[in-house]
């Protein structure tokens, strides 16, 4: 029950930021922060259920989880901060 923790406050925080985006629409970056929080639960969650049973399939799984939530997070910082992400990059590193 404990281990489940992790994924209820990445989820809480998801929540948090969209509740104050709906409140101010024009700081669109909190979407991405709430997506990679959501993200990084979903990995969690994938990690720790064993979803897929398969310990192959589930590292993979949730490695590409936790790699795009890091990404849409730095995003996210990004367009806090005024300033463009280069995608190329990203997927170059993220591979």
């Amino acid at each position: 029950m404990l281990t489940l923790a992790g994924p209820a406050v990445a989820i809480l925080f998801a929540a948090v930021f969209l509740g104050i985006w709906s409140y101010w629409k024009r700081l669109r970056y909190l979407l991405w922060l709430a997506a990679a929080f959501f993200l990084f639960s979903l990995a969690a969650l994938s990690q720790i259920l064993l979803i897929p049973h398969d310990f192959g399939l589930n590292a993979v799984v949730s490695c590409i989880l936790y790699t795009v939530s890091v990404l849409v997070f730095a995003d996210g910082i990004l367009m806090r901060l005024g300033l463009r992400s280069n995608y190329f990059l990203n997927l170059s590193l993220g591979e």
